[in-house]
């Protein structure tokens, strides 16, 4: 049998191009299925030779033609290896020169999709059995397919992604395995993770706790930990949920993708692996979202890093959206909203000199930072007509209008809600009616004009940027708020949990029942009816000694012994105690609910000060405003 190596250089070159321009190709493709073994091992030589370089991509259906062949008839067994290689490098060919932009992104994905090839290389797979090194070659060609969106749904589909968690599984057994299938099967589940659809069926496979022993075990080298932490970014970095905590407030982690990030945009590898801008930033923006990594992640080097993408006027319009989307997240922290202003960053300038003509996502996330930054600037130009009804016609002034803010997931059950509101007569405010021009300045009026404000509680709603701009500008304005149960097992934490305290809310995940939906429109209207001087009816709680006009004079033991009159336990308010916390700090404490961003200090009360419960930080807040409402007095 002829070398598998072939020659190398211009040599290599000529020799492939005076094959390709003999028309050899076409017939060697035929070739792969001569019965003698000796012609077909040649023309499968050539084939491979020839799929390694562009002009290989052109002979890509005969090539896939004569693996399926391989695959489906016994009496070729013996050529699949050669056939998968070929394979191998076509995918690689293609899937690089996308991603360098040399070829459209979606080119001939078809080819893949239509043909019978993928649900043969997963039969392969599974008939590997044990065999590392056929199911290394196999793994190899689905790494390449899932780095597109819809070749990783039908590899999801073909069940390759249970065949590559239970190589993992072994390899935690049998380290060797590290250096062959288990190594690329990996990467394989990284690429699968980074796109939305196939993460559920990865989540129900048990791929966290996979991920969990593979990170430590001894022998995982560190570009495979690498792959590991971005897997995880992917799948729960988002959540503040257990499995997230694995990457919570971890500054080695963060930083080593940050790292990452910083090679890659200067060409070059970082662990000996190449990532792509996108895949990273999708990292980073997952692990942003976590009100515990926004001050690790918000260093100036980092920012400056970000901004540097938006910058460049040759990045991809994903990569600027990704990192437009990490900087609006992170500007949600206090401490990196005052980085994001730093002169020296010029972070005005360049969101300025981003071109009007970008993608409308990019174009959306431009105008909420500027909304962060405090340049959002925008005109009211009187109500927006509600759809098919006016506030003169349900009796209220024509100003205002009830606002429903909620995530995409939910349109579905909020527009229903929304048409039994404006058939009920009052005058509603939802985005698929009335958004027109800029995004910001129209949710900006919305909140202003709203008399009411409902939203939609739920895991998606949380993690939104734009609904938590929302949110916190109609508690910023101090409009009433109504709130629905979008989800039956999601209980919000973080800065929705503190939105939502302790407020009845009207449960919808079971679908909108007549019962719920008259209580929803009683509630409205009550709100409606009312003047619109609080977000919400706040209990009043006793306060503390008789320096509680003054804050600033309160003692230690008077801190305590308030912060037991408002609803803490001892122990709870012991804490306060073992802290020190004294009038002095809770007048700053006061000074920051003046703050628009005060909602992620007290994100930051519950686990600076160790509270067992979220109740116990609700209460503390709760408490805070009672007592600058009576030292204002």
């Amino acid at each position: 049998k002829p070398p598998r190596s072939s020659p190398s250089g211009p040599l290599r070159m000529a020799a492939v191009m005076a094959w390709m321009l003999r028309g050899r190709v076409r017939a060697d493709v035929r070739a792969i299925t001569s019965p003698n073994e000796e012609q077909r091992t040649a023309a499968l030589y050539r084939v491979f030779a020839c799929s390694t370089t562009r002009g290989g991509l052109y002979y890509r259906h005969q090539v896939l033609d004569a693996l399926y062949i391989c695959l489906s008839n016994e009496a070729f067994a013996g050529s699949i290896e050669d056939t998968i290689n070929a394979t191998i490098n076509i995918a690689w060919v293609q899937f690089s020169l996308a991603n360098t932009g040399k070829i459209h992104p979606d080119w001939d994905y078809g080819l893949w999709e239509s043909s019978e090839v993928l649900p043969a290389l997963a039969r392969r797979l599974r008939d590997s059995g044990t065999d590392p090194l056929a199911a290394c070659n196999v793994l190899h060609v689905f790494m390449h397919l899932s780095n597109n969106e819809r070749l990783a749904h039908r590899t999801i589909a073909h069940g390759v992604h249970v065949l590559a968690l239970q190589w993992l599984r072994d390899a935690v057994e049998n380290p060797d395995l590290f250096e062959s299938a288990a190594d690329i099967a990996l990467s394989v589940i990284s690429n699968l993770a980074m796109w939305e659809g196939c993460r559920q069926p990865l989540l129900d496979e048990g791929v966290v706790d996979v991920m969990i022993a593979l990170s430590g075990s001894e022998n995982a080298q560190a570009d495979h930990r690498m792959t590991i932490a971005t897997c995880l970014a992917y799948l729960v970095g988002s959540r503040e949920e257990r499995d997230s905590r694995l990457l919570i407030s971890k500054p080695e982690v963060l930083q080593d993708i940050v790292d990452a990030l910083a090679a890659t945009l200067r060409g070059r590898s970082h662990n000996n692996l190449f990532y792509s801008v996108a895949e990273l930033l999708l990292a980073l923006r997952n692990l942003a979202i976590c009100e515990a990594n926004k001050p690790i992640l918000g260093t100036e080097a980092t920012v400056a890093l970000l901004l540097k993408i938006l910058k460049n006027r040759k990045a991809a319009a994903r990569d600027v959206e990704l990192a437009a989307a990490t900087l609006l997240e992170l500007s949600f922290d206090a401490g990196v909203l005052r980085v994001l202003k730093t002169p020296s960053l010029q972070t005005r300038k360049i969101l300025d000199n981003i071109p009007q003509s970008v993608a409308k996502p990019v174009e959306r996330l431009v105008q909420q930072l500027r909304w962060a930054l405090g340049q959002g600037q925008h005109m009211p130009t009187g109500p927006t007509g509600p759809t098919g009804s006016t506030g003169a016609a349900a009796g209220l002034p024509e100003s205002k209008h009830v606002m429903l803010s909620y995530a995409w997931a939910q349109q579905g059950t909020v527009v229903k809600i929304a048409r039994q509101l404006q058939h009920a007569g009052l005058p509603v405010w939802i985005d698929v009616d009335q958004m027109k021009g800029s995004t910001v300045e129209a949710m900006a009026e919305a909140v202003e004009k709203a008399g009411v404000v409902v939203i939609a509680v739920s895991h998606e709603y949380k993690e939104s940027a734009n609904c938590r701009l929302e949110a916190q500008y109609a508690m910023q304005q101090r409009k009433p708020l109504v709130f629905l149960r979008m989800q039956r097992d999601f209980s919000p934490t973080g800065w929705l949990g503190l939105i939502l305290g302790t407020a009845l809310y009207y449960d919808v995940s079971a679908g909108v029942t007549s019962a719920v939906a008259t209580k929803i429109l009683d509630a409205v209207r009550e709100h409606m009816a009312a003047p619109t001087t609080s977000t919400r009816a706040i209990q009043v709680l006793p306060l503390a000694p008789q320096d509680s006009s003054d804050p600033s004079r309160m003692s230690v033991e008077d801190v305590t012994t308030w912060a037991a009159s408002v609803g803490l336990d001892d122990a709870e308010a012991a804490r306060l105690t073992a802290h020190g916390i004294d009038g002095a700090c809770i007048a700053d404490l006061l000074h920051a609910l003046d703050d628009p961003n005060a909602l992620s200090v007290a994100v930051s009360l519950q686990s600076g000060l160790q509270l067992p419960s979220l109740r116990a930080a609700l209460a503390l807040v709760r408490g805070l405003r009672s007592l600058k409402s009576a030292s204002a007095c």
